[in-house]
Formats: C-alpha cells, structure tokens, sequence
C-alpha cells in the first residue's frame, strides 16, 4: 500500500493544515500568506479546484488550479492558472510535487481546458511543460520637471470605486485581448494593494490607468483618454518616469505609446503549458481564419504540427473554413513541447519549417495573440 493519501480534492477540514504547509513552504510567518492572498480566504475556496496530498495523517503537498476565461477578439478560451503549489519540507525529495502537477494536467484535460499558465522558476517547471511565453511591450515614459510639465489636469481625477465600477468593467470588457472578470473582482483589482488608479470621465472619452509600484499595470477605455491620463502621471507625478505594460498588437494606443515613450522591450507574460494543442487551435480558430485570409491562403493549403514529447498531432487545412483535426506522423512538423509553446504563443526567432513553404505558413499564423493584465496572475 502506498503511504500517502492523493492527490485529491481539499477538504475543509484541512485548511489549516493547507495555510501552514504554504508558509512553511514559503518561509513566511504565520498568518502571513493569508495576508499577502486575500483570495486564499476560506469563504473563497473552491476546494475542487484545490488538490493535495497527504502523508502520516497530515497534508503536506497543495496545488491550486484557478480556472480563467481568455478573451481573445470576442472569442473565450478555457485557461487553467496553477498557483500556491506547494511541499512541506520535511517532506520534499519524495515526488509528491511530481504527482501534484501531474495530476492538475490530467484535471484541466477532464475539463476541456486547453492551455495553462503559472508564474514561477523555469528550471522548477519546465520539466513539466511550461515554457516562457506570450508577449507584451513595455515603454518607459520619462518624466519631466515640473517647470516642463504639460497639460493642466482637466478631466483626470482618482477612481471613484462604486461610482467608476459599471463603465471600468465594460471598459475592460471590450479590451480585445483580457481575462474575464466580474465586478467584484474588477472592483478587487482597482483598489487593492497599493495602486492607485487614475480616470478621465469625458464624454466619450472615458477612461482608466493603473499604477503600482512605477509601472502601469492595466488601463483600459478610449485610447486618447488613456493617453491624455499618461501624459498627466508623467508630467505632474513621477518626474523619473514609469513603465507602461501593454500587449504586443498593433492599434491606435500602442502606436501612441511608442511616439510617447523614452524606450521599450519585449517580455514574456509568463510560464504556459499547452494541455491539448487541437482544442487550443479550435478556439483560436476566429484568429487563424483572419490571418490566413489576410495572406490570402489558397483552399487545400495544410499544416500539420506533432508535439514530440507527447505524440499529440494536430492539422490544420484551410476551406471555407479552418478545419483542425488529426494527422499523420510523417506529414506533421516535429517539436518538442517547449518549441510548440514557443512557436504558438512567442516570442521565439527558430525557424521550425522543413523548407521554405512550411516556413512561410507558419510565419503567416503564429504567434497567436493573447494577453494577461499582471493583475489577473495567480
């Protein structure tokens, strides 16, 4: 018989035992976890969606799947977020973190979720699948003295949280690219920690920017709104600049970005594992139709695509529509899981085609484009 319990779902009574197993973990004080992850709360837990494994009559391995809905053009793609994964350490070395992230793989393909995503160390999780990936650009805007300082505030004000909450969320709502949320959890974003969110309520003109710690984390809203609320933070409250995150596709705001900005770079957005590379492609499928008919991809045109660590092979063949299925071995393209993430998601500069043709499509199609605010990370 085994001599541990798991993994399974957490059941209430244990957590505590949970709570102390991330702090120990973590080398944090007592309480301490609960206090810096409020949505760790136990009114708040989802204990199916917490797993955990047991030893000697006590909890001492946790992993959390925090299930998200990616908004990618209108469209929804099922995201499994993997955070407060966890080992006592009295009891590490034992493969009870294998097991773990093992078995949140084999849940989020139960449920249909295709891609994953977590924000931890590569050399602990890539073993697993997960790969640095998605892009987003950061600008830096200097500031300026206050005797160079620009415009006057106009309509800029601070947040009005209850009053501001129905148009932020619609406002974030219509972003093309965001993780869905409610209003109590957009309402948690905006005020929470110590950010400091800035709006522009003109009549059509509407609004908001968040900053935390010298860097905009999130805005949202009409694109000269958001722009004229930037130039205001840089030139009457941080005279030594601040970053700007904003996701890597192009439009009205981005193209003000870079004439606004002193300098600007790429970043991934975090460690993402694709689960099941077919139904990932079907959900995208909106996107890869516009981009193949952008090129103008004749009909019959084909792509095949097998992951090499986990034989999973999937084609796409363009009709009337894109048509994603199966293939066979000799047809598919070769990578491993970690060059399939990076080739779908970006950034990565391999050339994974077989000749030139190959090349060309898969140039054509990825990388996808998706984003994360930093405050929807788990």
């Amino acid at each position: 018989m085994m001599g541990w319990d798991g993994p399974r779902p957490m059941r209430p009574e244990e957590y505590e035992e949970v709570m102390a197993v991330l702090e120990r973990a973590f080398g944090l004080p007592k309480h301490h976890w609960l206090a810096q992850y409020p949505g760790t709360a136990r009114d708040r837990l989802v204990w199916e969606d917490h797993f955990v494994i047991c030893e000697e009559g006590r909890v001492v391995c946790h992993a959390a799947l925090y299930p998200r809905t990616l908004v990618v053009d209108g469209c929804d793609v099922p995201l499994g977020g993997i955070g407060s994964v966890s080992t006592d350490p009295d009891f590490q070395g034992r493969g009870h973190f294998s097991r773990l992230m093992q078995h949140l793989t084999d849940v989020m393909r139960d449920r249909q979720i295709p891609l994953a995503v977590l924000w931890g160390r590569t050399s602990r999780y890539r073993h697993f699948g997960y790969e640095p990936a998605g892009r987003r650009v950061v600008f830096r805007l200097s500031g300026k003295p206050a005797s160079a300082a620009g415009a006057a505030a106009g309509s800029v004000r601070g947040l009005r949280p209850h009053e501001d909450l129905a148009w932020t969320l619609a406002a974030h709502s219509r972003e093309p690219l965001h993780i869905a949320r409610s209003p109590g959890g957009q309402l948690e974003r905006l005020t929470g920690g110590a950010s400091q969110t800035w709006v522009t309520d003109e009549e059509g003109a509407r609004a908001y920017v968040l900053l935390e710690d010298g860097r905009v984390l999130e805005y949202a809203g009409d694109p000269q709104g958001v722009l004229e609320i930037l130039a205001y933070l840089r030139d009457h409250y941080h005279p030594a600049g601040f970053d700007v995150l904003a996701p890597y596709r192009d439009g009205r705001l981005v193209r003000g970005l870079f004439e606004m900005g002193a300098s600007w770079r790429v970043e991934t957005l975090g460690m993402f594992a694709i689960i099941d590379l077919q139904r990932l492609l079907r959900a995208f499928a909106p996107q890869l139709r516009a981009r193949a008919a952008a090129a103008g991809l004749p009909r019959g045109a084909r792509l095949s695509l097998r992951n090499g660590d986990t034989g999973e092979i999937a084609s796409l063949v363009w009709e009337d529509e894109v048509v994603i299925g199966g293939g066979s071995d000799g047809e598919a393209i070769p990578v491993t899981s970690s060059q399939l993430t990076r080739l779908l998601l970006g950034p990565s500069l391999e050339r994974q085609g077989r000749n030139e043709a190959e090349q060309q499509l898969l140039d054509c199609l990825f990388p996808l484009d998706l984003y994360i605010h930093p405050l929807d990370s788990v």
